[in-house]
């Protein structure tokens, strides 16, 4: 009997780490499909009327790579292709070590760029709406590669030990 309980107590605790873990990628989803949504309503309509918030009036077609770095997108495409894989062979990793987190941040940063290369593909360039103070353009899809980024880099830092 105990090995029943043993076990019921185990599919339990995975249906739910199973669950969280749907939940997180799906919101992710939603965040990289919103991302397009926003680049294709803003490129398309040409202006925002003066601008909501900080989303930018025009919006700005970067045909670089990061920080607007001018690379050909002959070059681009397969430089990002590269990055993706070992990206997604890293997150595939992740979730086979059941690490929740890694799995997470790296979702952010597989999301991202893959919206980002979605764009380099359908319009040869990334289409950045959102103006920051000193003149920094970015999209969504860049708030989550920083943030997937921010979230590994404190996940990888070693834990202090208590003195």
């Amino acid at each position: 009997m105990h090995l029943l309980q043993r076990g019921a107590k185990t599919i339990l605790a995975m249906t739910q780490r199973t669950r969280r873990f749907i939940t997180g990628e799906s919101v992710i989803l939603f965040l990289v499909v919103l991302d397009q949504w926003l680049k294709a309503f803003f490129r398309h309509s040409g202006t925002t009327r003066g601008g909501i918030f900080f989303i930018s009036e025009t919006p700005l077609e970067n045909t670089g790579i990061a920080f607007s770095i001018p690379l050909p997108t002959h070059i681009a495409l397969p430089l990002m292709g590269v990055v993706m894989i070992v990206l997604g062979v890293m997150l595939v990793r992740a979730v086979q070590r059941g690490a929740m987190h890694h799995t997470l941040a790296l979702s952010l940063i597989v999301a991202g760029g893959a919206s980002n290369m979605l764009d380099r593909i359908r319009w040869g360039a990334i289409i950045d709406i959102i103006h920051l103070p000193g003149g920094l353009v970015i999209n969504l899809a860049d708030s989550l590669i920083v943030f997937g980024i921010l979230w590994w880099v404190i996940l990888m830092r070693p834990l202090h030990t208590r003195s």
